[in-house]
């Protein structure tokens, strides 16, 4: 309205990370990409360009210029990115995991995607194919999808492995967006690691020895980048719970105790850049809520909120503090950490046979890090599951 109001004839602006434009009140708005920060790909494939304007008494003439060629300024427009981010974003879901059993293979389990073209007005015609790791099989590997516009469509997969996890196997296609354009989208599988919450008989004094019956069932298999052996030394993670409370324990092997860094001593310091144990944990089945809280080895915490919003996308907010007891101690050749958490900050109460989605880690600064599932995803379907003994 402003513009409007003080006969502004064209708007630039940075932030978001790819190419759009589109005229509005007579005004020619134009996002020029990323501005500095990370690019981000135009489903045409515009990623590195600048834009070459001319005005005159008549009007402002815009073009996007990138290697080797001259595109037009309404190339990609703001009224088709509205369509094509949604498919990018949730175009192709699985709505279910891989579960994965104690000898981490994935047994022959039924895999459904949803195809979601609610936001677009046009059809989807292409073909669905599997980027399929030695070790994995899925079948069919290729298969046609047609999905009429406004409409959400489920397929599935049978899905099996007995090699390494990660990377898992991954679907992609090209989803139109408008009759001519379309925009790749693609969806790695989640596999579903599983861990046991032991429930507490008696109460826990939490003194960081790891001294209590409920301390058993460890998680002791532990990955680096994209399924690697880590670097990181071996570390056990424990659970356990009773009606209020979520308990958390670790013990992190370290050859060079002296070395263990723990600068940060504030509450949302820079906790994750220390030795640290990190988890993402998602209470509740029902909701697109979840929580990511790394510790040190001072009892400090860094924890964040997330959520998604209205239109899909990652929201978060550091502002939440959760309520933690903490305590840490220093040993020989290791360093534990035994942490409680009262349930009723996260909306839930625990019972036998109940679960939630979690994914954790170890970060040794020294060596690397140790993810028990990879890659770290902020999206709850990638977690495993912890299950209420």
């Amino acid at each position: 309205d402003i513009f409007v109001k003080y006969g502004v004839d064209a708007v630039f602006t940075g932030h978001y990370h790819e190419y759009f434009s589109g005229e509005y009140d007579g005004i020619k708005y134009t996002g020029i990409g990323s501005s500095g920060g990370g690019p981000g790909i135009t489903p045409d494939g515009l990623k590195y360009h600048f834009l070459w304007v001319t005005a005159d008494d008549q009007d402002v003439n815009i073009a996007v210029i990138k290697k080797d060629g001259v595109l037009p300024w309404d190339n990609n427009t703001a009224a088709e990115r509205l369509v094509y981010r949604p498919l990018k974003q949730t175009g192709l879901a699985f709505i279910n995991q891989a579960l994965v059993a104690e000898d981490m293979t994935i047994p022959d389990c039924k895999i459904g995607l949803k195809i979601n073209n609610s936001a677009s007005p046009g059809s989807i015609n292409d073909t669905l194919k599997w980027n399929i790791p030695e070790g994995w099989k899925v079948d069919p590997a290729v298969m046609p999808i047609s999905v009429e516009p406004k409409t959400i469509d489920t397929v599935y997969f049978t899905v099996a492995g007995d090699g390494s996890l990660f990377p898992a196997p991954s679907v992609a296609a090209n989803l139109n967006y408008t009759e001519s354009k379309k925009v790749p989208v693609e969806k790695a599988l989640g596999p579903a690691r599983i861990a046991v919450c032991n429930p507490v008989e008696k109460k826990i004094k939490i003194d960081g020895t790891l001294s209590e019956k409920c301390w058993q069932n460890a998680e002791t298999k532990f990955f680096g980048p994209e399924g690697s052996k880590t670097a990181a030394e071996p570390v056990d993670f424990y659970f356990a719970y009773d009606k209020n409370n979520l308990y958390l324990a670790a013990k992190c092997s370290e050859s060079m105790i002296d070395s263990i860094s723990a600068k940060t001593a504030a509450h949302d310091g820079a906790v994750h850049r220390d030795d640290c144990v990190g988890y993402f944990i998602a209470p509740d089945y029902a909701l697109d809520t979840f929580y990511q809280i790394y510790f040190n080895p001072a009892g400090f915490a860094y924890d964040v909120k997330y959520w998604l919003d209205e239109d899909g996308y990652l929201d978060g907010s550091l502002a939440w503090n959760g309520q933690y007891e903490v305590k840490s101690a220093k040993n020989d050749g290791s360093w534990t950490i035994e942490i409680k958490m009262p349930l009723k900050q996260f909306g839930v109460q625990m019972e036998q046979g109940k679960k939630m989605h979690l994914n954790f880690r170890r970060k040794q600064p020294r060596l690397g890090n140790a993810d028990w599932i990879t890659p770290i995803e902020y999206d709850p379907y990638y977690y495993g599951q912890l299950i209420m003994r």
